[in-house]
């Protein structure tokens, strides 16, 4: 499943039982980071906690960018 927003748990839960994984914009998991800057904007501790609820879920992750 691919989305271009931030996904609610209750959604994760939902798509869990459907689809193998979700597919989302980097600025879903880490929205400081912009093709123009890269890295400069060191992510660190700047990310969601998209990843860890997707997989609390089974659900795999892809970032594409």
């Amino acid at each position: 499943m691919l989305s271009d927003n931030p996904v609610s748990d209750e959604r994760l839960n939902d798509w869990s039982h459907s689809f193998y994984g979700v597919g989302v914009w980097i600025n879903v998991v880490a929205p400081h980071f912009s093709l123009t800057n890269g890295y400069k904007n060191y992510i660190g501790n700047n990310t969601t906690d998209f990843v860890r609820q997707a997989h609390g879920h089974g659900l795999k992750v892809l970032v594409p960018f």
